[in-house]
């Protein structure tokens, strides 16, 4: 990125009281010290024509990472407000966002995790002109890039196009894994405290996020690619889930299934179909239960997730080598379970 800009040289282009941003850029971080100078710089070089704020709610991070904050909060003292726990807050069950969200004084907030990071000048300013121009936008979302161990990947995440498009929730709910990046995300500040609320405690709070702006709403696609996911980063969620993946992917099943039954009780909730998404949990529980070579419940999850919907090539090929050749997934290799078809599976055999 270029040099940044000065507090005062940000703060001139925008004439207005900048104690009355429109817009919050909330951003929530713990331990991610190698990353988190990354998003804040994605923060300050965004180009916008209205006065915004950037709080970073920091969860008692132990590796520096507050130092750094506290770097770019004395250097950007009117733009950059901070919680620093001294406890962390995660632990005790308690959203940091939901924290965080409280103290934004904005109509609207722009999320980004302190593992992922802007790349895009304009992407707040043109996605908060969708908003200007239709009042009854709750949120946009944007496709992204994918970066992992440190290397942009060549196709883009999250990516439905190159023009403006409405989404529904149950077109949200159709799409087997993430919908839209997190960093993606500007929408309405009611529309994300009052999701948490409306749907309590989940194990995927975004996805819910973009059910209730969809049913409450409208959630629309802004083409522009605008964020960097970062895979596996550290203390991420990807790296959580992958550690003792079963016993994660077991849980995560569990607390979707719960959360799932408590949404389809709600007013304007309860005629979603959740197939594909549970198509997708059960396919992900059945290639962990094939590296742990527990047959049993392979079986049973491979069946379960077929039945929900088919959704990938490779999802076919274990469910039917499970129910005519039941013996032949526990000889594939791990690496071939999840990409690749027939030639892949086939080369995975062990020797």
């Amino acid at each position: 990125m270029n040099e940044l800009l000065s507090e005062n040289e940000i703060m001139r282009r925008v004439q207005a009281n900048w104690n009355k941003p429109v817009v919050s850029f909330l951003c929530t971080s713990f331990n991610q010290k190698d990353y988190i100078e990354q998003t804040i710089k994605g923060f300050l070089i965004q180009e916008t024509t209205f006065p915004y704020e950037i709080m970073i709610h920091d969860d008692n991070s132990t590796d520096g990472t507050k130092d750094i904050i506290e770097s770019y909060r004395i250097r950007y003292p009117h733009l950059i407000r901070c919680i620093i726990q001294s406890e962390n807050q995660h632990s005790k069950g308690i959203s940091t966002s939901m924290l965080a969200a409280e103290h934004c004084r904005s109509e609207y907030i722009a999320l980004c995790e302190g593992d992922d990071y802007w790349i895009s000048k304009t992407k707040i300013e043109n996605q908060y002109q969708v908003i200007l121009k239709d009042p009854t936008v709750s949120m946009v979302v944007s496709p992204g890039k994918l970066e992992v161990d440190g290397v942009i990947q060549s196709h883009l995440h999250c990516y439905y196009g190159d023009q403006l498009k409405e989404f529904s929730a149950q077109e949200v709910l159709n799409e087997v894994w993430q919908f839209a990046p997190t960093a993606s995300y500007l929408l309405r500040k009611e529309c994300l405290i009052k999701s948490s609320v409306v749907f309590g405690k989940t194990p995927v709070g975004d996805l819910f996020t973009e059910l209730y702006t969809a049913v409450n709403g409208k959630l629309v696609y802004y083409p522009e690619v605008g964020s960097v996911y970062r895979m596996m980063a550290k203390n991420s969620w990807s790296e959580r889930m992958s550690k003792n993946a079963l016993a994660n992917n077991i849980k995560f099943l569990n607390e979707m299934e719960a959360a799932i039954a408590r949404t389809n009780k709600l007013p304007g909730f309860e005629d979603l179909d959740w197939s594909i998404k549970l198509s997708g949990i059960y396919y992900t529980l059945a290639v962990s239960y094939l590296k742990e070579r527990d047959t049993k419940n392979f079986s049973n999850a491979i069946e379960k997730s077929y039945r929900y919907g088919i959704i990938a090539r490779q999802q076919q090929l274990l469910y039917y080598c499970n129910k005519y050749i039941p013996a032949l997934p526990m000889f594939i290799k791990p690496a071939t379970y999840i990409k690749g078809g027939m030639k892949k599976l086939l080369k995975g055999f062990s020797s």
